[in-house]
C-alpha cells in the first residue's frame, strides 16, 4: 500500500534571469552609480588629447632610453590632455526599488574637481537617469559592434523584463532607433561620460565600492 500513496512531485524552480551580460548590466537595489564628467572650456564631454614636446620615436634625435619592448612594431609617444580639459566631476546616484516596485535611480551629490580645488555643486554637468515612473528595470547597455551613431552607451528601461530583453537586441542591431515608446525607455550616453554601477564589498571590517562589471 506504501508503493501506491501518491507522492508530491517537485518542481524545480525557474532560474533566476541574469542581470549582465558581456554587453549589459541591470543595475540592482542597493547599489550606486558613479559618474565621472569631463569639465572643459568648450562644453565637450571629449577634450582632445595631443602629443606632447617630450614625444619622441625611438631612434630619432632626442630620444631617451627606450626599452626594446616599446619599439618592436609601435610608435611609443606620451599623450596629454589639451588646454580645453580643466577637470572632472564626480557625479553619485543611488539605486532603489520603491514600494510599487519600481526601480529609482537618485540624483545624490555632484563634486568638481579642478586643479587641487573641490567644489561641491546642486546639479551636475549633464544629469542622466532621467527615466519616467513605471519602468522595474533599468539596463546600461554598451555597444560593441561598429555602428552609424556618435555613442556607444545607453541607459535603457521598461516595466517587463521580456520587452527590455527584445528592446535590447534591437537597439544593438538598430542604435539609431534609440527612442522613447510604449514601456520601454532609451537614453544615450555621451561620448566621454563615464558610467560606473557600483556595489558595496565587505573586507574584514571594512566596507567600500566596488565596479559591479
Amino acid at each position: 500500500m506504501t508503493a501506491c500513496a501518491p507522492r508530491a512531485a517537485r518542481t524545480p524552480l525557474p532560474a533566476a534571469a541574469p542581470s549582465a551580460s558581456r554587453d549589459w548590466i541591470d543595475l540592482q537595489p542597493g547599489w550606486r552609480v558613479r559618474v565621472v564628467i569631463p569639465i572643459t572650456r568648450s562644453g565637450s564631454f571629449l577634450p582632445k588629447l595631443e602629443p606632447t614636446r617630450r614625444s619622441v620615436v625611438h631612434g630619432w634625435p632626442g630620444s631617451r632610453g627606450l626599452s626594446q619592448a616599446n619599439t618592436r612594431g609601435a610608435i611609443p609617444t606620451t599623450i596629454t590632455a589639451s588646454s580645453d580639459l580643466l577637470g572632472y566631476e564626480v557625479v553619485l546616484y543611488s539605486v532603489r526599488r520603491n514600494r510599487g516596485g519600481e526601480l529609482q535611480v537618485i540624483f545624490r551629490t555632484a563634486v568638481d574637481k579642478e586643479g587641487r580645488k573641490t567644489l561641491r555643486q546642486r546639479r551636475p554637468i549633464f544629469r542622466l537617469f532621467e527615466v519616467p515612473a513605471g519602468m522595474h528595470y533599468v539596463r546600461i547597455l554598451h555597444l560593441t559592434r561598429s555602428n552609424t551613431v556618435n555613442y556607444d552607451a545607453a541607459i535603457l528601461a521598461s516595466g517587463s523584463l521580456r520587452a527590455l530583453d527584445v528592446f535590447t537586441k534591437h537597439i544593438e542591431l538598430h542604435p539609431a532607433e534609440c527612442r522613447n515608446a510604449a514601456n520601454v525607455f532609451c537614453s544615450w550616453i555621451p561620448l566621454g561620460i563615464a558610467v560606473i554601477p557600483e556595489r558595496r564589498q565587505v573586507r574584514g571590517h571594512k566596507r567600500h565600492w566596488k565596479a559591479a562589471y
